[in-house]
């Protein structure tokens, strides 16, 4: 399953993918003859990209077959993948060329995970009453997109909270 906003292939030659790519390839430091990319490569010009990925990732998404699973990559296999973490919207922490995709909630928790621990402790300290599961259930009943977008960011901050206090026991 390869995510794009109509769900169709994008049709592309390999020299027009790595023409689409060069800035990345440039941010990351890569020359233009490059190809093909290991996985781990890969995942360095994804991340030049803006996307929150690493190599396991890859390969964990790879394996649900949400991406390509190679250990071979060309542009048009980095620029699949790019859709697939676009449309899970796993892009990095602000700031980052994608922010412009992100609602003011988004940019409200990434700035307490940028704080650290101890901001994800205080965003979870905003939402006391809150826990996973009821997040959950009011964004399955919202009729709002804004309530749904902002619930989003709730249960991410959540369970990112969860996770700390796991690790902390």
């Amino acid at each position: 399953m390869l995510m794009t906003a109509t769900a169709d292939c994008i049709t592309a030659t390999e020299t027009q993918g790595q023409t689409l790519l060069a800035g990345w390839l440039k941010a990351a430091d890569l020359s233009a003859d490059c190809w093909p990319l290991d996985r781990a490569t890969a995942a360095a010009l994804l991340v030049a990209g803006g996307y929150a990925v690493t190599e396991a990732e890859l390969n964990r998404l790879g394996a649900l077959g949400q991406l390509p699973d190679l250990g071979s990559w060309d542009a048009r296999d980095v620029l699949a993948a790019a859709a697939n973490l676009e449309g899970r919207r796993q892009w990095m922490l602000a700031p980052s060329p994608h922010d412009l995709k992100k609602t003011s909630y988004q940019i409200v928790l990434e700035s307490h995970f940028v704080a650290g621990p101890e901001g994800v402790l205080a965003f979870r300290k905003l939402f006391g009453q809150f826990d996973v599961r009821l997040a959950l259930i009011l964004m399955v009943e919202a009729d709002s997109r804004e309530i749904r977008e902002r619930l989003l960011a709730t249960v991410t901050g959540l369970l990112a909270a969860d996770v700390l206090e796991k690790v902390a026991l």
